[in-house]
């Protein structure tokens, strides 16, 4: 059996071409997950400032009034950490979780899980 090696071509495009692509999206994130190529060769080639026009997305501009409506949604513990991961984070980070634990059925505070 032989085996064949497969190149693919890339096609290297021009600053005027990623410009155009980088003109066509609102938010960072977006941009960098759909036009993952178009990115990188941005950024070797040190023209990020074809993305300044982009938003970039915020983290953790929750306010606790925010948190608590998350957490309300869930009435099990386990099934709001699996779901809401970044902001039961945030929650245990502010100090904030024997609060919202308390309205979880049968479910024991982190500490008391940590120590066994």
């Amino acid at each position: 059996m032989r085996l064949i090696k497969v190149v693919y071509m890339v096609k290297r495009r021009s600053n005027e071409e990623l410009a155009e692509i980088a003109k066509s999206y609102d938010y960072m994130p977006e941009f960098r997950k759909k036009e993952h190529a178009a990115y990188i060769a941005i950024c070797k080639r040190g023209l990020l400032h074809l993305c300044n026009h982009m938003e970039r997305k915020r983290r953790y501009h929750l306010t606790d009034e925010d948190l608590a409506e998350i957490a309300s949604r869930y009435d099990v513990l386990a099934e709001f950490i699996e779901k809401e991961k970044s902001a039961y984070s945030l929650i245990c980070s502010r100090g904030l979780y024997e609060k919202f634990a308390a309205g979880c059925n049968g479910n024991e505070p982190q500490e008391a899980r940590t120590k066994n």
